[in-house]
């Protein structure tokens, strides 16, 4: 047998061998298993990481930023066992792809300390310092409005702002909507008005009887102060958005608002239109002052508690994409709406 036959010979024998490997870990590698335990792998490394930082990160939170903070990772694959999200597309991911992924989630997570959000009661005790805006408010006419009760709450505690705290929801704890909320009752007292920020938790620990919860803190509300001019239920968008709904007002970016009026097409809701008759002044008063920043007035089909008062409605500020300080910012404008709204006689 000459050189080159005997080559070809030891070559042949090497492809056998190594094709008899593949076919023997084929039959035997578990790839449900194996990539699940590789995403485990990666999402401790990156808790390790983020704790060496000082990022306090569960590994929930770890999960959510690792698989929607990069478009490379953005949507689950039905081939996929539940948890591991889109594995298929990280073998493709270039390495700016998976930079761009770790510097955004480290911004993300590492620029809110979320101070004012935790599982305590008192989290939103102190509302976020309010805007100054010293030009909208005249202090002899904003006493006129101190006999104008207005009242605050949110339905969905847990909805936040993805770009501050990396979650669109906190379940079981007070997302951003609660500052907003705080904000809302902070603007419109320095405004002249009597508010009220109601705290309570009404989405957990079952999220379907939110509302039913909430209708409890409207009727307590309404026990209490049965003069309320309006009473408002904090939102944001409740659908996860690819970008944020903003609007740029005075030379900075606002969150976009939507006015909701719940209609009788489900249940008896014989006032409904005057709840919709309210939420039309403020939408064109603030096309008046602000155009764009409410987007409109929707109506859907059901109450929302709001056939306990005639001006009772469902505000959304943004969407889970939206920071927070655009939604503080709208939260700014609109108690300038309000102001002008009531001053103008709405009581």
């Amino acid at each position: 047998m000459n050189r080159t036959h005997f080559w070809h010979l030891v070559k042949g024998l090497v492809y056998v061998q190594v094709l008899a490997a593949v076919i023997i870990a084929g039959i035997t590698f578990n790839p449900n298993r194996g990539l699940t335990q590789l995403f485990d792998y990666a999402l401790a490394l990156m808790k390790t990481l983020h704790t060496a930082y000082g990022l306090n990160l569960t590994i929930e939170t770890a999960e959510t930023v690792f698989s929607q903070s990069s478009i490379v990772l953005a949507s689950p694959s039905p081939l996929v066992p539940p948890g591991v999200y889109g594995w298929l597309r990280v073998f493709f991911a270039g390495p700016e792809d998976m930079l761009f992924s770790h510097i955004q989630a480290m911004a993300n997570v590492q620029g809110s300390k979320l101070d004012s959000i935790s599982k305590s009661e008192n989290n939103v005790d102190s509302p976020p310092q309010a805007v100054s805006n010293d030009e909208s408010v005249n202090k002899e006419e904003a006493a006129d409005l101190k006999g104008t009760k207005l009242a605050f709450y949110c339905t969905h505690n847990g909805e936040s702002y993805r770009p501050d705290c990396g979650e669109s929801r906190l379940e079981g704890e007070k997302g951003h909507v609660n500052l907003v909320a705080a904000a809302l009752q902070a603007e419109t007292a320095k405004r002249g008005f009597t508010s009220f920020h109601v705290k309570t938790v009404h989405d957990y620990p079952d999220f379907a009887a939110s509302y039913a919860e909430s209708r409890q803190t409207v009727r307590s509300l309404l026990e209490k102060h049965p003069d309320l001019a309006a009473i408002f239920d904090v939102h944001r968008d409740a659908y996860p958005q690819a970008r944020p709904d903003s609007i740029e007002i005075n030379g900075k970016s606002a969150a976009r608002i939507l006015i909701v009026v719940g209609t009788d097409e489900r249940k008896p809701h014989p006032n409904w239109r005057k709840n919709a008759e309210f939420a039309q002044v403020i939408y064109e008063k603030g096309e008046t002052m602000y155009p764009g920043l409410i987007k409109q007035v929707r109506f859907k089909a059901g109450t929302y508690n709001q056939e306990f008062h005639p001006h009772a409605l469902l505000i959304e500020f943004g969407n889970d994409q939206n920071s927070l300080s655009e939604a503080l910012y709208s939260a700014q404008l609109f108690a300038d709406i309000l102001y002008e709204v009531f001053k103008e006689g709405e009581r």
